[in-house]
């Protein structure tokens, strides 16, 4: 797909459950255009139209003037963690029909019996058994004839599935009669949308593989009808660049890919922000950074290192793990529509019910009769009642206080403002727990760290979170309300491929250097297919090899980083070496005398986006940045806070707590102690200045 003649701005986009975020970025000028539109949880399509035409009017250009337009977006994530996705039936092979009852055997939990498993995301009189399996070697056993076919379609009928998924036993290892038995029902079936699960993520273990096949399956036909809505909005909008959507990897995938594929689009919105915080921290030369993404409805992290993010190929949606590579990013807490609320022991609690976009919190005035903690903020003095938006949006305060008084009045407290008060930081103790549980996890200290604040709400609590961590330092990036919009449009195009393979390996071992020559030309060859269908606008295109890998008798394998030398000339000593090496740095002790077992081939491959500059900071000189002060409620007491514009900041500015800086997509907020400095890249870099 050849980009539009003459076109020359991209639109970046994120869909989330309160605001969508639209970011207009000028190749010639390298001039950015930012934009929030109120999301509409009943269509989310309507926001982005509103939106998109809203950016290109503010930045004064038309729909012929868009190159491309790279979109991310959580609806798949919130319709699986809110079990609202298509209705499912599951083909498995003959005795495999609990596969997702039995799962990998384990208690909900070790302490306590009489706590549930999690529901399955498929009820058991939907999963249908059929006589085809593949052997470990290869070998395929069919039983399945017409009469059974055709039994098979009407069971599937019967039961209503807008979506089936289909994972045959050892299907990773030779995928042909998967393949067969999802085209015939393709066929039969015209209807009904078909995942096989070779097809989705060819790797060994049954459960974790139908997993992601019928997540894929569950969120199918919903991400189709989305898909539909905002290609016929844009459309009918005069816009016709084409669409690329942000994925779980931190890259882009085309629009075909994530039609067919949207499992890899789940956590497309959080990793954007996370890839477009390292970019930021690569020019700012800060290299250990905890990103900390605080929206409407939640609150995420990540870590990086030496301007790299961390990536997992082991993590929880909901209630259910997957085993997709992504960018590590973890929840911990709520949201700027997390309600405050007193349970039955007359306990304050916040979360984790949220207010979102539609009615959300009180001082929107949309009906909503819950304080959360946006009206903590309003209420506090912290937020401007009409200044929310750059104005487009006007806040109630009296409203706000009225709610928060009602809530405090059931926990003995005296004021709505230490109400707010007392709600921010239990907020912010629930973050703080979460996140030093995290980085323990890692052997990571929090000291050690700067905390990158981005999302509407993240750069107004971000200072109450570095406070309770004792962080080294907060960065608020130029416009971080709109930071994972601008990471869409930064991003490279990528996808990662896997072989499982599983043998055991020696140096000098011909047979098996000859099976991964083989399997690695296999990935090229799909590789290279894939990027032939992505558009012309793809550049140079790169390949980061991995393998999974464990000692004979291991019940877990450890993923060492490949060279691209060793996979192409098949060096099996130099990778065994890395392996053993990789095992001593994680666990403390190597074997060079166990035998080693190779499992999974992997492969990340990237094809670089024309670049993207960024502005440089140059704000007006002859403005003053001073625009006002305001009491704010802070540590038990009124205060006077100094309010800054961001957009009139000069670099070397100093701005001592308690201090304001307004800007139209988010406040940033520096408590009493702080001390905030502007750099030549128009970050502002906040710091302790007291114990």
């Amino acid at each position: 797909m050849a980009l539009p003649t003459g076109s020359k701005c991209r639109v970046g986009i994120d869909v989330g459950g309160t605001f969508t975020d639209f970011v207009l970025a000028d190749t010639e000028t390298n001039q950015l255009t930012f934009f929030k539109e109120p999301s509409t949880p009943s269509d989310p399509s309507e926001a982005v139209e509103r939106g998109i035409l809203g950016v290109i009017e503010r930045a004064g250009k038309t729909p012929a003037d868009i190159e491309l337009i790279v979109h991310g977006t959580t609806i798949g994530l919130n319709a699986i963690i809110q079990r609202r996705g298509a209705k499912m039936a599951l083909v498995v092979s003959k005795g495999n029909g609990d596969v997702f009852e039995i799962g990998r055997g384990k208690l909900p939990s070790a302490f306590d019996y009489r706590v549930q498993k999690e529901d399955s995301l498929i009820p058991r009189d939907h999963v249908f058994e059929v006589p085809i399996r593949t052997w470990p070697d290869g070998r395929t056993d069919d039983g399945l004839d017409e009469a059974g076919f055709a039994a098979l379609v009407g069971k599937i009928r019967d039961c209503g599935a807008d979506a089936v998924s289909v994972m045959l036993l050892n299907s990773y290892r030779a995928p042909e009669a998967e393949h067969g038995l999802a085209t015939r029902i393709k066929q039969a079936l015209p209807d009904v949308l078909v995942s096989e699960s070779a097809d989705i993520w060819p790797e060994i273990r049954e459960y974790e593989r139908a997993l992601v096949c019928s997540l894929n399956a569950y969120i199918h036909p919903l991400m189709n009808r989305y898909f539909d809505r905002m290609e016929e909005r844009l459309t009918r909008s005069g816009l016709t660049a084409p669409i690329y959507i942000t994925a779980n990897n931190g890259g882009t995938l085309g629009f075909s890919t994530a039609r067919s594929r949207p499992i890899d689009t789940i956590l497309s919105g959080p990793s954007a922000g996370v890839v477009a915080s390292s970019r930021l921290a690569e020019v700012s030369g800060t290299e250990r950074l905890i990103t900390f993404d605080m929206g409407g409805t939640s609150s995420d992290i990540a870590v990086s290192l030496k301007g790299t993010p961390e990536f997992t190929t082991h993590t929880m949606i909901g209630d259910f793990p997957l085993i997709l590579p992504v960018v590590n990013v973890s929840a911990i807490g709520a949201g700027g529509g997390s309600i405050v609320w007193v349970d039955p022991q007359g306990i304050l609690k916040v979360g984790p019910l949220s207010a979102g976009a539609d009615p959300g919190p009180v001082c929107y005035s949309r009906g909503g009769t819950q304080p959360a903690l946006t009206d903590c903020f309003v209420g506090l003095g912290i937020l401007r009642p009409d200044g929310f938006l750059g104005g487009r949006m006007k806040l109630d305060r009296d409203a706000a206080l009225a709610a928060l008084e009602t809530v405090g009045r059931g926990v003995g407290l005296n004021s709505p403002a230490e109400t707010a008060e007392a709600a921010l930081r239990i907020a912010t103790a629930k973050m703080a727990t979460e996140l030093q549980k995290l980085m323990a996890q890692r052997g990571l200290d929090p000291r050690e760290f700067t905390l990158v604040a981005y999302g509407g709400a993240g750069p107004t609590h971000a200072n109450y979170l570095a406070e309770e961590i004792a962080c080294r330092a907060i960065m608020v990036p130029p416009s971080p309300g709109t930071l994972c919009a601008l990471g869409a449009i930064s991003t490279d195009l990528k996808r990662d491929y896997l072989r499982s393979v599983r043998a055991l390996i020696a140096a000098g071992d011909a047979d098996f250097a000859s099976t991964l020559t083989e399997t690695a030309k296999d990935v090229e060859a799909e590789a290279a297919l894939w990027i032939a269908e992505e558009g012309d606008i793809v550049g140079p295109v790169t390949t980061r090899w991995s393998a999974d890998m464990r000692y004979k008798g291991e019940g877990q394998e450890t993923m060492v980083d490949l060279p691209e030398s060793a996979v192409a000339n098949a060096d099996l000593a130099s990778i065994i070496e890395l392996f053993h090496a990789r095992h001593d740095a994680l666990y403390g002790f190597r074997d060079d005398h166990a035998a080693v077992e190779f499992i999974t081939l992997r492969a990340q491959v990237t094809g670089q986006m024309p670049p993207l500059g960024f502005p440089a900071h140059d704000p007006d000189a002859e403005s003053n940045a001073v625009v006002d002060t305001r009491e704010i409620f802070v540590h038990g007491r009124p205060q006077m806070a100094t309010v800054y514009r961001r957009e009139r900041l000069k670099p070397g500015s100093e701005l001592t707590g308690p201090a304001l800086v307004e800007q139209e997509d988010t406040t940033v907020w520096i408590l009493p102690g702080w001390t905030g400095r502007v750099t030549d890249k128009g970050v502002i870099f906040i710091e302790r200045t007291q114990a």
